[in-house]
């Protein structure tokens, strides 16, 4: 019976091994302890971001380690972040995540290939971003990472616009103006970038909206003349006085003026069918 019962156990031992490959068996007090050593589970293709009150450097730790990103700190980073993401992160994917956590702590990172370097906001701007041209904001992404942005203007002129901006730049935008190209330079994170450019969209193609050209025929004046006598008009109305009373007294001055040299240059009354 015991002969029979030890044949039963040699056989699961058989048994285990084919289906599970490496088996460990331990004889202790008449009985066979089995241990299956399963096959480690594939690798999974990308990076799962799952921390609640964890600190920043273990992430920076996990990020290198997973990811493969070497990790320069030229700022010291602190304190504890709460990340959720239950769906696996690209190696892009995963930075901007990080970036949006260093966002709200004052610090950016700076990806060159696989190095991470940790830098405070107000320093970004001098490392090396990347340069990306194009004004429609609807090519701009919704993203924390800090890139660099030319902005070529249409209609407007850069330098003006720039100026008017001004109040509503963050504090660590760093904006100029190419006067030969007429373009924005402006190195900032790139969701604030594209409100930038959708403000800017709006500018510079408001003179459309509001110039019109239109081409008169004339019949009897000559048309050198008549252009000339309507620019010495309109440039007489800027160096008319400030006063309500000088303005009106001007105004009708010019006017008289006007209709009598208009006449003078072959209208006599109102010209038939015009």
């Amino acid at each position: 019976m015991n002969a029979n019962n030890s044949l039963v156990r040699v056989l699961s031992v058989a048994l285990c091994v084919l289906a599970c490959g490496t088996v460990l068996a331990q004889e202790n007090a008449g009985e066979v302890v089995i241990e299956a050593a399963v096959p480690p589970a594939e690798a999974e293709e990308g990076i799962r971001f799952n921390f609640r009150d964890v600190p920043l450097q273990t992430i920076l730790d996990y990020l290198s380690k997973s990811a493969g990103f070497a990790i320069v700190l030229d700022a010291e980073v602190s304190g504890t972040v709460n990340v959720i993401s239950h769906q696996l992160l690209s190696d892009d994917e995963a930075v901007q995540l990080l970036n949006s956590v260093l966002y709200d702590r004052g610090f950016t990172a700076v990806r060159n290939g696989r190095v991470l370097r940790i830098v405070s906001s107000d320093q970004a701007g001098f490392e090396p971003l990347p340069v990306i041209r194009g004004s429609d904001p609807e090519g701009i992404p919704k993203t924390h990472q800090r890139v660099t942005q030319i902005m070529p203007m249409r209609y407007a002129t850069a330098s003006q616009l720039i100026q008017d901006l001004q109040p509503l730049m963050p504090a660590e935008a760093i904006v100029t103006a190419n006067a030969s190209s007429n373009s924005i330079v402006i190195t900032d994170t790139q969701i604030n970038i594209r409100r930038i450019a959708e403000i800017v969209q709006a500018l510079d193609t408001a003179t459309l909206s509001v110039s019109t050209v239109r081409v008169f025929r004339l019949e009897r004046a000559s048309a050198t003349e008549t252009a000339n006598l309507i620019n010495q008009v309109f440039a007489s109305q800027g160096t008319s006085g400030r006063g309500t009373s000088s303005r009106t007294t001007g105004s009708s001055d010019r006017t008289a003026d006007f209709i009598s040299r208009f006449r003078s240059l072959g209208f006599s009354g109102r010209p038939p069918g015009r």
